[in-house]
């Protein structure tokens, strides 16, 4: 059995001029998941673990899982959530490096804006399965997105409804989790309410879905679905 690796997911939401938007990116043909649209995140490398790193806040329970989702963003798409002035040297830099120029210029993390909001497992029996806490946040003082390393490639703000639409006309590929907190930003009319309402509804149980196979067909089902128990 392949172990989950330890991921992070920040989901950006801001108020848009018809209602609640969030960001998405279309990820690389390289990565895990290459070519759907997926919110900002990545894998939580061993520097999110060090006690040193330029940040504020947070929980000692999520902090590797927080630093990892706010550092993907902004190695990402340029956006940073954080207390201080973000230096230039910041913006394109990755691992330590983002650290250290943030470091330098006094600036840091802040771990306070962003809240837990699930944590998924990838199914048994996928070739590369994760750990993934999803994070939440606001994103209205944000500036513009950039895709600066080609792992999120068009970045765009969206409404979660627009989003499901284009992923059920088959022009954007989402994931399970990631259309199942699409639909639950979409019953929201303000970004405010939907924030809180995904802080309100947070659970620390892990949402583990199964494979069911029928023919050449793969698909996942969660907890209380019909088939989950006699799935994979």
């Amino acid at each position: 059995m392949t172990v989950p690796v330890p991921a992070a997911t920040l989901i950006l939401v801001r108020d848009g001029r018809r209602g609640p938007e969030v960001l998405l990116g279309r990820r690389s043909n390289r990565a895990a998941f290459g070519g759907v649209h997926v919110f900002p995140g990545g894998l939580v490398e061993d520097l999110d673990r060090r006690p040193d790193v330029p940040a504020v806040g947070g929980s000692e329970l999520d902090r590797p899982f927080q630093l990892a989702a706010v550092r993907e963003t902004a190695e990402e798409v340029g956006l940073f959530l954080a207390v201080g002035e973000v230096p230039e040297a910041a913006v394109g830099a990755t691992g330590w490096e983002l650290f250290e120029a943030l470091a330098d210029a006094g600036a840091a993390f802040d771990l306070d804006r962003i809240s837990f909001v699930s944590n998924w497992v990838t199914p048994e029996g996928a070739p590369r399965r994760f750990d993934t806490r999803f994070f939440v946040a606001r994103g209205d003082d944000l500036p513009p997105p950039k895709a600066l390393t080609g792992e999120l490639a068009d970045p765009v703000w969206i409404r979660p409804g627009d989003a499901l639409a284009r992923a059920q006309a088959s022009h954007w590929g989402i994931v399970l989790p990631t259309r199942v907190h699409l639909e639950r930003l979409a019953a929201f009319d303000d970004a405010g309410d939907a924030v809180r309402g995904m802080v309100a509804a947070a659970s620390r149980d892990q949402t583990i879905p199964r494979l069911v196979r029928s023919g050449s067909e793969v698909r996942a089902v969660l907890p209380g679905d019909p088939d989950y128990e006699e799935a994979e």
